[in-house]
């Protein structure tokens, strides 16, 4: 496995943007070396064939890589995978990876993002959904570089409490939210979505009770529904304890 690793790991370092699209874009011609670290061809018959990324933890080595430094190289790959349908998993860890980049890192313009307010959707309980007629003037943080905190359990924060700062839980199968940013007045409460529906917690209110031991309380909270491109998404299941505990439900466009 070491072995493995430390190819995957040199093959990424060196794979290019053009040499990628390459792969995905012509995988029944494409013969080389890269396709087997990275991308799963899968052929079925002279002309029929899909490719997909083997992995999430090949999808977000890749994606953090030098060759996708910029911003622009980022939005390239996620388009690149978003024209094959059998990269629909992998679309997600990269958006969510993508996501947590911009969140944590310096940005001389917020172009490409837009922030709508989520309203209660009317005769549906517990359902919020965007105006996407209204959006919000300005984004409510700024892009700067931010310190990225990974943590294993809300545990952690007992002897060391949340501070203004990008957090990420290390499991990636986290209840109901993707990360959370702590500014000096707010906290922003992210969860990334490529699809047109998320539910904003389960009956038992285990991702708003695990916030609750992390997120500092002297602070207004927001949830934000993070998504790719402007359609209608609906959060659902958003339960009183949510109306209650947050000053806003908010939809993030981060093209």
């Amino acid at each position: 496995m070491k072995a493995y690793n430390k190819d995957t790991l040199a093959t990424i370092a060196n794979v290019s943007p053009a040499e990628l699209e390459r792969i995905v874009r012509e995988g029944d011609k494409y013969k080389g070396d890269a396709s087997n670290k990275l991308i799963c061809l899968r052929r079925n018959c002279p002309g029929d064939y899909y490719a997909t990324v083997l992995s999430r933890f090949v999808a977000e080595k890749l994606f953090n890589s030098q060759a996708f430094a910029n911003v622009n190289e980022k939005r390239r790959l996620l388009h690149l995978f978003t024209a094959v349908p059998q990269m629909g998993a992998a679309r997600g860890w990269l958006f969510e990876a993508y996501a947590h980049n911009r969140f944590s890192s310096s940005n001389d313009t917020a172009a490409g993002i837009t922030v709508y307010p989520l309203a209660p959707v009317p005769d549906a309980s517990e359902k919020y959904r965007a105006d996407l007629d209204s959006p919000i003037i300005g984004l409510p943080f700024p892009l700067v570089h931010r310190e990225v905190r990974v943590y294993n359990k809300p545990s952690d924060f007992l002897d060391n409490p949340a501070t203004p700062t990008y957090h990420m839980p290390s499991a990636k199968n986290n209840a109901r939210f993707d990360s959370f940013l702590i500014t000096e007045t707010e906290a922003y409460i992210f969860q990334m979505r490529v699809s047109c529906a998320h539910a904003a917690d389960t009956g038992s209110q285990k991702g708003l009770s695990l916030l609750e031991k992390m997120l500092p309380p002297d602070v207004p909270w927001h949830y934000v529904l993070v998504v790719p491109d402007k359609h209608t998404v609906t959060l659902t299941s958003v339960s009183k304890k949510w109306v209650d505990a947050v000053a806003s439900f908010l939809l993030l466009v981060l093209e």
